[in-house]
């Protein structure tokens, strides 16, 4: 049984279910994740300019495949804040982060979308908490910090994608990088 926290903010949920997937659940989910075929994401001219950073990597789940029949029936057994009646999968992916790669200060959805959920799944094997890479939630405005989600192998973190967030980079120390399985939620009305 996984261990549940709310946080809210203005309205806003993030909801953390801790080992919400057991270690040999997730080994498993680890070993699909490493697996994949990533490809360059989010390439801009400031990283371009910038070679001391690497842009952050990104595989695509497709609907059919073997990773998304195995996570998706569990995270909808687990997550009880989304009506899974009406969900809809808008986007699912897995995200590939080095002690060089760069991410920004970023929101899921348009500040009006309300009805959607974004979905972040640490797929890690195993993680120390001195390698870094958490998940920074942030004020509307950016100017302070609401959550900071440490990574805890599979671990889930559901949270209104109106909310602003980041990745942190994992240190120079982390013998593995970082793996999360992004799964964007729409629900229909």
């Amino acid at each position: 049984m996984s261990l549940k926290k709310t946080i809210e903010y203005e309205g806003k949920k993030i909801v953390v279910y801790e080992e919400a997937f057991n270690r040999r659940q997730n080994i498993d989910v680890y070993h699909n994740v490493v697996n994949s075929e990533f490809v360059r994401s989010n390439i801009d001219l400031y990283l371009m300019n910038n070679k001391d950073r690497d842009v952050k990597w990104k595989s695509v789940i497709k609907p059919d495949s073997e990773l998304s029949h195995s996570v998706n029936p569990m995270y909808s057994s687990i997550i009880n804040e989304i009506d899974w009646s009406k969900a809809q999968c808008h986007e699912q992916y897995i995200n590939y982060g080095g002690p060089n790669t760069a991410d920004v200060i970023h929101a899921d959805t348009s500040s009006n979308e309300t009805n959607a959920w974004t979905i972040i799944h640490y797929a890690n094997h195993t993680w120390d908490v001195n390698w870094h890479g958490s998940t920074q939630f942030y004020t509307d405005n950016c100017t302070d910090i609401i959550y900071s989600a440490m990574i805890k192998p599979g671990s889930l973190v559901v949270f209104d994608p109106r909310i602003q967030h980041s990745s942190t980079a994992p240190s120079i120390l982390a013998e593995y990088a970082r793996y999360t399985i992004v799964t964007k939620i729409i629900l229909k009305v």
